[in-house]
Parts: structure tokens; C-alpha cells; sequence
């Protein structure tokens, strides 16, 4: 089958799932009363999707509408709603003034929905690689649906950043490292790793040198800014890199020099939030972490440990870098 068919075939699939991809935007917070800001997004792991025909998709979440309030009558939190908003340009204003003003939530809000903004070319690209194998197998064949289905998602990933970019600047889609950045210094730690791991940069570093040398300068400080938070996932990604074992976003030499003491003390500090079968792994990581160190130097970073626990919420779902180190990337996650 040729490109252009299958071309057809995933744009007649892709309606189906089209209206459930639209992200929508409601502007509020307790300076804009009565509304919430949130957004419905197809996420890119939407790309591993394997299913041969694409199911109808069932939103149980119903656009939200502003209604006019009857003459006399007091705005409430159910009358006052704004119109619903599509696009971040119809807010970017707005959200700037607020981060600018050391706004933690909407520096969050920005960064995050230019960040995904900035992937809508690496989807252009997932998606004509997905066309490109698809024509090259039997037409109908379970190959080719499967190929399909991933092709739909894509697609609707794409309309889904189309239309939540749409009016936004080549300039502004910059701007989401500085927001995110902005973000993380005001205490927002899961926006400050999804920087570390994702930064909204290109990938080649020529393309973006002042970019990534911001980087390289401000990743440390983010990190374990984010793990003195207690944030589990930068206590394991900063315990990784003091002990000179992870490289973060591609860097091929280190940010910092190995720090066995600092990254035993992120280690013992994870293991009460860790899986039985992540903490067993972490184990034989520890041992060689002490076996580097002096009885003092242990015993320092045993009691920092626990006084940093002592510090740290414990929630009852355990943590396992294998399986949660993503962070949820859209702005509908940023916390008041």
C-alpha cells in the first residue's frame, strides 16, 4: 500500500479520537475566582498504543461553558465560569504577568504547555516514520493495523498541540525553559525533574548552545534543590548522579564531581518510599557507596539521612524508578 493510502486510512481512524485529543483551557485560580485551569491532552505515550482498530474514546469530562448570571443574582463558583479557552496564546498574557510576578502555578502553567509545544516536531517526525513502515507491509494485514493505530494516536497527539499552540511564537515556545525554570526555583520540584529529564530544548546542542549551557549551569541546583524537597524522584535521580553513575538529558561528561557521601545519603533517604523489589536493588548500590567511605563519613550521612526523612511526607505508595520516573507532563498537573 502507498504512503498517501495510508494516509487516508489513519485520517479517516484518527475522528473517532479526535474530540477526546482537543485540550481546552478554563483561566483561574483565587485571583480569577469561580474557574480552574486544566487541560485534556493525548500524552506522547500515547505512541506505544497497539491496539489494531482504535476504540471510540468516551470523554466523562464535559466541556465546561459560561452561563450568565440572571439579573440581581451573586457570581458563584457555578455561574462565573469563564468561556472555555482553547488556546494557551488566549492566556499567555496573562500567565506571564502573573510568573513575573513570582507566581509559582502559572510560571508552571507556561512552562509546561510550551514544553509541549516544543514536541510537536518530533510527533511530525514519529508520524511519517509510522507511515513510512506502515506502506511498506500488506494492506489489512495485523502488521499494518497495528501500525495504524499507533499512526492514529500520533495524529491526534498533533491536533491536540495544534490546537493548544495555535497563535503561540516560534519565540515564546523558547521561553518554556525560563518558565519551568522559574517554576522549580519557586519550590515547584516535579516541574524542576521534568526539566532535568525532558528540558524542553533541541536536540542537537549547536541548535540551541546558550540553551544547554543554562542547562549544564542550573540542573544541579534543581535537582537537589527538588531532592532536599523530598521529591523521590530527584532523591533517585541526584543519588545517581553524585555517585558518578547517571549521565541526565544526554550530557556525556558529568555535571559534578562523584559525591559517594552525598549520594549514600539520597540512597538511605529513599529506601522507606521504595518498592521491596526497587529497595533490594538499591542495596548492593548502597553497599559499594559505603564501601568508599570512612566509618565517620558513614555515620554523617546515616544521621543526615534520618533527619531528612524525618522531614519528608512518606506516602504509602512505594516508589520504583522502573516504572515511576515519568512525570506527568501537562499543565492541568501543575499544584495550586
Amino acid at each position: 500500500m502507498n504512503r498517501n493510502s495510508i494516509r487516508r486510512k489513519v485520517a479517516i481512524s484518527a475522528v473517532c479520537a479526535l474530540l477526546a485529543a482537543v485540550p481546552w483551557f478554563i483561566v483561574s485560580d483565587e485571583k480569577h475566582p469561580g474557574a480552574s485551569i486544566e487541560s485534556a491532552h493525548v500524552t506522547t505515550q500515547a505512541v506505544e498504543v497497539e491496539h489494531q482498530v482504535p476504540p471510540t474514546v468516551h470523554s466523562s469530562r464535559a466541556p465546561l461553558r459560561h452561563h450568565a448570571p440572571s439579573e440581581g443574582s451573586t457570581p458563584s463558583r457555578q455561574t462565573n465560569r469563564p468561556a472555555m479557552v482553547h488556546r494557551i496564546s488566549d492566556v499567555f498574557d496573562q500567565l506571564a504577568l502573573e510568573s513575573a510576578s513570582n507566581d509559582r502555578r502559572s510560571s508552571c502553567i507556561l512552562g509546561r504547555a510550551l514544553a509541549r509545544c516544543h514536541e510537536r516536531p518530533k510527533l511530525s517526525m514519529a508520524l511519517r516514520r509510522l507511515e513510512s513502515e506502515a506502506a511498506d507491509l500488506p494492506s489489512g494485514s495485523d502488521a499494518e493495523g497495528r501500525l495504524v493505530a499507533r499512526a492514529v494516536a500520533v495524529q491526534a497527539e498533533i491536533e491536540a498541540l495544534d490546537t493548544l499552540c495555535g497563535g503561540i511564537a516560534r519565540t515564546q515556545i523558547t521561553a518554556a525553559s525560563r518558565y519551568m525554570i522559574r517554576a522549580a526555583e519557586l519550590g515547584d520540584a516535579e516541574t524542576a525533574v521534568a526539566y532535568v529529564l525532558e528540558p524542553p530544548l533541541p536536540a542537537n546542542v549547536l541548535d540551541d548552545i546558550e540553551g544547554w549551557r543554562q542547562y549544564r549551569e542550573q540542573v544541579w541546583g534543581l535537582l537537589t534543590a527538588a531532592a532536599e524537597a523530598g521529591n523521590v524522584r530527584a532523591l533517585y535521580l541526584a543519588m545517581g548522579v553524585a555517585a558518578g553513575t547517571d549521565r541526565i538529558a544526554g550530557m556525556s561528561q558529568p555535571i559534578v564531581e562523584p559525591n559517594p557521601a552525598l549520594a549514600l545519603e539520597y540512597a538511605l533517604t529513599l529506601e522507606p518510599s521504595l518498592t521491596p523489589r526497587a529497595a533490594a536493588r538499591l542495596a548492593g548500590q548502597t553497599a559499594l557507596l559505603r564501601s568508599q567511605l570512612t566509618e565517620a563519613a558513614q555515620k554523617r550521612a546515616d544521621d543526615l539521612a534520618d533527619a531528612r526523612r524525618a522531614r519528608m511526607p512518606i506516602g504509602e505508595q512505594k516508589f520504583d524508578p522502573f516504572f515511576d520516573m515519568a512525570v506527568p507532563a501537562g499543565p492541568e498537573h501543575c499544584a495550586d
